[in-house]
This record gives structure tokens, sequence and C-alpha cells, in this order.
């Protein structure tokens, strides 16, 4: 059976976003953050309190570095408005865990290439090198930027 902690954001409850469905195997939580930067360490510890549980602790730290690379890209990339929120959702079943950002904008993520003194531009690099799969769902009002890995 499939359940959500908690309720789902504003955009879900009005039908104007879609999110990855849940497998009946799978339970998904969503948590809503300020889009501010201080979000990224909360977002964080919002998914490693979720899965420290179930998976050791390579994975662990693969989701949380993954997490933080997710919602930076959000915040930077994203269209999020200082008022707005972040929503975050968070699916764990079985064989894996994936990790969803919501943001506004209809831009797909692309790898750069950066340099080695480049301060940036290597989140969808190491989202890429890191998950067993990632990617993007459409949204009317943007797009949920995930990634899974395998627990």
């Amino acid at each position: 059976m499939t359940s959500r902690s908690d309720s789902p954001p504003d955009c879900l409850s009005a039908g104007l976003c879609s999110a990855h469905v849940p497998t009946t195997t799978e339970v998904a939580t969503i948590q809503r953050f300020p889009a501010r930067p201080e979000s990224v360490g909360a977002a964080r510890r919002f998914v490693a309190g979720l899965i420290g549980g179930c998976t050791g602790p390579p994975t662990l730290d693969a989701a949380q570095l993954l997490t933080s690379e997710l919602v930076t890209n959000a915040l930077l990339h994203g269209g999020l408005e200082p008022d707005d929120e972040l929503v975050v959702s968070v699916a764990v079943s079985d064989a894996a865990v994936r990790v969803e950002a919501l943001d506004r904008s209809r831009a797909q993520p692309t790898r750069r290439r950066s340099g080695a003194t480049d301060r940036s531009g290597r989140g969808v690099a190491i989202i890429a090198e890191l998950a067993r799969s990632w990617g993007t769902t459409p949204d009317e009002h943007g797009k949920w930027v995930w990634f899974e890995l395998a627990i």
C-alpha cells in the first residue's frame, strides 16, 4: 500500500502538477522547504532521516550528496522565487530510493564541462555518475528532477 506521510504540495492538491507515482511497494514522503540556500542542508537531513535505516553507508552518503546537488540546482536554475517553496519527494521501495525536486523551469538540466578551477557546474555530472538512473518528469508549471539509487 502506498502512503504519504505529509500532505501533498498545494500544486498536487490542486491538480496543477504531477509527481512520480510510487509502485505498490514504495512509501513516498513529500516535504516542503523555503526556497533558500539553507534548505539544501535541511533537504539532505530529511532524506537521510527517511532512508538511513534501510540502506548502508555508501548509498546513504550518495543519497545525501545527490540530494544536495538536486536541491542546489533547483534553487540556482529552477526559476524559484524567494517566497516559493521547494518541494522534495522521497520514494523508497525494496530495491531503490528515488529523490525528486520540483522546480518552475522547463529547461532541461545539462551536463556542463567544468574546468579544474571552476567553482560550480559539476552537479549534473555528479548525479549522472553516482545515480542508478536520473532524469526529469515534465510538469505543466516546470519539472520534477529526480535520481534513483539501488538499495
